[in-house]
């Protein structure tokens, strides 16, 4: 079974920080989970990967990282008139490039769900420092949040869709 754990605080905030690092401490004596992500501000782990099903990519450059499975759209029509499925299946092409996470960073996420369909959750930098949470627009792949006072996620400006 797939899961996965986001750990994300304010690093500006020492007490919060000192909080992560004792969290992350715990998560990495755990031998079947292991770290998918790690930006300034997150840690995510992640247990029951499989290649082709269930997957941790991390991206480029430290731009972020999708958990789970993506089909591009732009194959999904190629694909259902084509008589070889092995030639054009979108899981093939599933994978986002270099140039799909840099414009999932410039555009907040709209590119990912635009041009990507799946079972996935994209944590990745906002332009004002916070971290976006993304879940694809089905809701899938669940996604649980328990907040703390102070959390990121609970401060102005943080984002989670």
């Amino acid at each position: 079974m797939f899961r996965y754990i986001a750990i994300a605080w304010d690093p500006a905030r020492q007490e919060r920080a000192r909080l992560a690092a004792q969290l992350d401490a715990q998560w990495e004596r755990r031998p079947q989970w292991k770290l998918a992500l790690r930006l300034p501000g997150l840690s995510v782990y992640a247990t029951g990967t499989l290649p082709g099903v269930n997957e941790a990519q991390e991206f480029h450059d430290g731009l972020g990282g999708l958990l789970g499975k993506g089909f591009r759209r732009a194959n999904l029509s190629s694909s259902s008139s084509s008589s070889s499925s092995s030639s054009s299946s979108p899981a093939r092409d599933a994978r986002l490039t270099i140039l799909d996470e840099a414009r999932l960073v410039d555009s907040e996420g709209t590119s990912l769900v635009r041009d990507f369909w799946g079972r996935y959750v994209a944590f990745f930098p906002t332009a004002r420092g916070s971290v976006c949470v993304l879940r694809d627009p089905t809701g899938t792949l669940p996604v649980f949040a328990c907040l703390t006072k102070g959390s990121p996620s609970s401060s102005p400006g943080s984002k989670t869709r």
